[in-house]
């Protein structure tokens, strides 16, 4: 894919992901914006929390998501199988940018590991408190994170109206 299509994605990415307030959303809006892309408007929008957004822009159909998300809408993504297994085992997320039932392009995000986050879970674990994480990402990059945090225990792929049932069923273990 040439730069050309990988700004013009960005910039559909973008124009969709303005209405979102998720951290995802902002990244990509962000990415867009130090490339000072220009968003084109969109004429419709339609948001799924904890799996992705889906517009109009220019008559296309675009949809934004993660895996779950673009399964839910039977887009054929044999062509990213691939570049999505490697981005999820480096402990990327993956966002997928699908048109028409077809891949377009994927966006690979690094969620950065914050120093405060390492001492929390140490310190936690050596006051005998056992610690898990709840995580909307795929399976293969909450085991990459939980990993790196030392953490026995994690919930990949949780939607956000899921993640306080979890927590209450963790906390009556």
């Amino acid at each position: 894919m040439g730069d050309r299509d990988e700004e013009k994605l960005l910039s559909y990415a973008a124009a969709l992901e303005k209405n979102s307030e998720h951290v995802i959303a902002a990244a990509i809006l962000a990415k867009a914006q130090d490339r000072k892309l220009t968003l084109p408007p969109h004429e419709t929008f339609q948001s799924f929390p904890g799996k992705g957004v889906q517009g109009t822009i220019a008559g296309e159909k675009i949809s934004i998501g993660n895996l779950a998300f673009i399964q839910s809408l039977s887009i054929n993504r044999s062509s990213a199988q691939l570049p999505q297994e490697k981005i999820t085992s480096q402990g990327k997320t993956v966002v997928y940018i699908a048109t028409d039932k077809k891949i377009q392009g994927l966006i690979a995000l690094s969620d950065s590991i914050r120093e405060e986050s390492f001492t929390a879970v140490t310190a936690l674990q050596k006051m005998g408190i056992k610690v898990a994480m709840l995580t909307g990402d795929h399976e293969i990059t909450a085991r990459y994170v939980a990993d790196q945090l030392g953490l026995d225990t994690y919930f990949a792929q949780v939607l956000p109206g899921d993640k306080a049932a979890n927590i209450q069923q963790l906390q009556s273990q």
